[in-house]
């Protein structure tokens, strides 16, 4: 595949794919580069939890680019010490900076099995002094569209999202290591309905959280009524309606 050739022959940066990758509008070359974040503007942060627990840190200019600078990617990590290990993170790379939002997968407002206290993520970040949200949904086509827009806008010339190398794995899951496992059927390629839950997986979900947290997801909602709105306009001037 071109892929291969790419990495094995070509001696480029990219990812190997084995499925469908959810992010097919993601261009390395064009969204991969490094920058800085601007001082003063606000944090947004996406948290996805489970048993591998990650989170992204960006900043979304008054423009709308998306500049995502920094992951933090764990693996077999408690709630606990996930909160610990995010303020320590925090304290590293943004100590001093405002935070506009901290949103998480809405899944952790569910008390946690095992908890004796019976607290939710939520509740164990809140009393770690970690103020988070959960998104407003978890509908699968709404996050990952809210996460993918930014990367089909142009902004003065520059890409609608931009990720820093050193979002390592984020990187490797927005090429492909984030995909649609492939069915094992004959006949045409099929693929599964949902991503497969791997290492890549978890940042990207994180991101697609963030991005909801600054307004992307209730601006995927929306668009559908302007765009029926725009039609049924059109069908009355084709008709010789007043608008």
């Amino acid at each position: 595949t071109e892929d291969w050739i790419k990495v094995n022959l070509a001696n480029e940066y990219g990812f190997v794919k084995d499925g469908k990758p959810v992010y097919p509008d993601y261009r390395d070359a064009t969204h991969c580069r490094d920058f800085e974040l601007i001082p003063g503007l606000g944090l947004y942060i996406g948290l996805d939890f489970g048993l591998t627990p990650a989170a992204l840190f960006g900043q979304k200019t008054p423009m709308g680019q998306w500049r995502i600078r920094r992951e933090l990617v764990t693996e077999d990590t408690g709630v606990v010490r996930f909160a610990n290990e995010l303020k320590r993170f925090l304290a590293e790379h943004f100590h001093g900076w405002p935070i506009v939002s901290i949103t998480g997968d809405p899944a952790g407002d569910q008390r946690q099995a095992g908890d004796n206290d019976e607290r939710t993520v939520f509740q164990i970040l809140a009393a770690n002094g970690i103020k988070a949200d959960p998104a407003f949904t978890n509908d699968f086509s709404v996050r990952s569209e809210a996460f993918s827009a930014p990367m089909r806008r142009l902004i003065d010339g520059q890409p609608g999202l931009l990720l820093h190398p050193d979002c390592k794995v984020t990187r490797k899951g927005l090429q492909g290591g984030y995909a649609f496992k492939r069915l094992k059927v004959s006949g045409d390629e099929r693929y599964r309905d949902v991503p497969d839950k791997n290492k890549f997986s978890h940042p990207c979900e994180a991101g697609q959280y963030m991005v909801m947290g600054g307004g992307e997801g209730a601006a995927v909602i929306a668009r559908p009524h302007k765009d029926q709105a725009k039609q049924a306009s059109s069908f009355r001037r084709l008709r010789g309606y007043a608008t």
